[in-house]
């Protein structure tokens, strides 16, 4: 018994301990099996021993049991036996406990069930101070767990017990901290609805006169913010996590009254917003929800079986199957599990349609097809994928054809964000690079340029609405993706100084500043892709004016919330998932 540092763990037959079994000599791990799993387990650890009970009464016996351990060892790391933790962080946990004189701390969660939003990973701090480290996994400094020892004791499960701590310790505001600079991950679900845990909490909380006040007492920065974060003041981001929190929780209880089955309004475009908000958030809830709504609405597919709509209908299904697959949240087998939705979608015939919209039309099934082209396994090599390929071919002919027919207008009428799917459509494909590049002919691309230029001039308009002017814009970026994808840079240079130019007064109009939320964010996402796209500064400052404006209204959002309708989910999800992009440093692949 020469190291200083040990875990002391309760454990059963469905334990992580086995990641954290040390690499290196820096840590003893003292394992209390509360199961019939000792024969298992007995060969893992020197210090093994059987009890029956709960962690915190179980650390209590063991070390009145052996009160020469707690004499030895410097810092005692008491983890549920559902975190997974790596043994480097684990030994992380001691070197920073020990460097910055921590009586209590914990790593912070990522990827995790939880209940305290506050003990989760901030990307900004190497660690905060707190008054409160949850039972879950706390670390004790030998002097700390002598004072607090007493409270393993109270109840049987120990809930209400680490609110106590802080006060026990007598904390000045430097001695209990959250520690972001390492991580854990909660595997298991919160039991917060065992009747004897709610009990305990409650008895213990009254006994001594505790109530739930997480604090925050400052915190250390690490010393290289990434130099990427598009939003660098922690205090901003916080503001504007929390308004996304807001519309995430308000979601999560509307989504089990939402009938549609739809990917722009219904339970498709939940699935999506869900899993968008659980990689930035790291709430495993939201995880669990993405995928529990989305086989709900699999399991419903009767319902939908002849509507071919991408806002919709099946083509829907395909495409948050791919974006799912080709994000890594589901195995890549989409040909498997999309066979019987692509052999309906491959039989309709779509070459009648005089709908050549996003939602309803010929454009929404041509997103359909090409994320199915886009997946790394659409090699050609089966008579299904020669097919789609085949009917994506012909869908781009007929689209060819349509823009074809709208020159011999000046300004016909023409939905604009129609136009700039349509346009983005072909930026997408070309991109993928697995066939030969999708171009405008000389006189199309002298037709959009001209139809371009219109619309600009009509953003100048003082009575341009914001949704208009956002249209425009996304007409713009469009625009400037087909460039890119084409390595036409002169020409994407000149849609990026015009709008550049555009922007720059935009600030000036009143209507502006009288604005909602549900108006700006929009705005800014739209100057974020321009940011991402260019990395002018510009662009940049002019997306985070929007935001802060959004911060400034955010006393409204629950108001506006409680006042929305059903129809108003569309909205809702579209803001979610771009106030998602832009917290999250990412360039959302969901855009169209």
């Amino acid at each position: 018994m020469r190291k200083k540092n040990c875990i002391i763990a309760s454990v059963g037959k469905k334990s992580l301990h086995r990641h954290w079994l040390p690499k290196t000599q820096n840590y003893d791990v003292h394992l209390i099996v509360y199961d019939d799993s000792y024969s298992r387990f007995k060969h893992d650890s020197a210090y093994i021993s059987v009890d029956k009970g709960y962690k915190l009464k179980l650390v209590y016996r063991y070390l009145e049991k052996h009160p020469e351990y707690l004499a030895h060892y410097e810092y005692f790391f008491i983890p549920d036996d559902d975190i997974l933790i790596s043994n480097e962080n684990i030994e992380r946990l001691f070197e920073l406990m020990q460097k910055y004189s921590l009586s209590i701390a914990q790593p912070a969660l990522l990827d995790s069930y939880f209940t305290y939003p506050s003990l989760v990973k901030d990307k900004f701090t190497l660690l905060r101070y707190t008054n409160m480290v949850e039972m879950m996994l706390p670390c004790f400094s030998k002097d700390a767990l002598k004072k607090v020892l007493f409270t393993f004791n109270e109840n049987e499960s120990g809930w209400g017990t680490d609110f106590h701590w802080g006060n026990i310790i007598n904390i000045t505001g430097k001695e209990m901290a959250v520690i972001d600079s390492i991580f854990a991950k909660h595997t298991r679900p919160i039991q917060s609805s065992k009747e004897e845990n709610i009990n305990n909490l409650t008895n213990y909380m009254q006994k001594y006169n505790l109530k739930i006040d997480i604090k925050e007492f400052g915190c250390i920065y690490l010393d290289n913010i990434d130099k990427n974060f598009f939003i660098k003041e922690r205090d901003k981001y916080k503001l504007l996590k929390n308004e996304l929190d807001i519309v995430a929780n308000f979601l999560k209880e509307k989504c089990f009254h939402i009938d549609n089955t739809g990917l722009f309004s219904g339970k498709l475009g939940l699935s999506l917003f869900f899993i968008n908000y659980y990689q930035l958030s790291g709430n495993r809830i939201f995880y669990d929800l993405a995928f529990f709504v989305f086989e709900e609405t699999r399991n419903q597919i009767k319902k939908i079986k002849n509507n071919f709509s991408l806002s919709s209908g099946l083509p829907g299904i395909g495409w948050l199957v791919e974006y799912l697959a080709q994000n890594k949240y589901i195995e890549n087998e989409t040909d498997e599990i999309l066979e019987e939705v692509t052999y309906k979608i491959n039989s309709h015939d779509f070459f009648n349609y005089e709908d050549f919209s996003l939602d309803n039309g010929l454009i929404g099934i041509g997103f359909y097809y090409l994320a199915r082209i886009k997946n790394s396994n659409f090699t050609l090599e089966n008579d299904q994928q020669l097919k789609e390929n085949e009917i994506f071919q012909k869908i781009i002919e007929v689209l060819q054809s349509y823009l074809q027919e709208k020159t011999k207008y000046d300004f016909p009428d023409i939905n604009i964000r129609d136009m700039a799917n349509f346009i983005l459509l072909f930026a997408q494909y070309n991109s993928t690079k697995k066939h030969e590049m999708i171009t405008l002919t000389g006189k199309q691309m002298k037709w959009v340029e001209k139809l371009y230029f219109h619309y600009l001039h009509d953003m100048k308009e003082q009575n341009l609405s914001l949704e208009c002017l956002y249209n425009n814009l996304l007409f713009a970026y469009t625009l400037s993706q087909y460039f890119t994808t084409l390595n036409k840079k002169e020409l994407q240079t000149n849609i990026i100084e015009s709008i550049l130019n555009y922007s720059k007064d935009i600030f000036r109009s009143n209507w502006i500043n009288n604005s909602t939320s549900h108006e700006l964010i929009p705005l800014a996402h739209i100057y974020f892709l321009f940011y991402q796209e260019s990395k002018i500064d510009d662009f940049k400052n002019i997306a985070l004016s929007f935001l802060d404006k959004v911060i400034y209204q955010k006393d409204k959002i629950k108001e506006e919330l409680n006042h929305l309708i059903t129809s108003d989910i569309k909205k809702l999800l579209v803001e979610g998932l771009m106030l998602s992009s832009i917290l999250s440093d990412v360039k959302s692949d969901w855009t169209f």
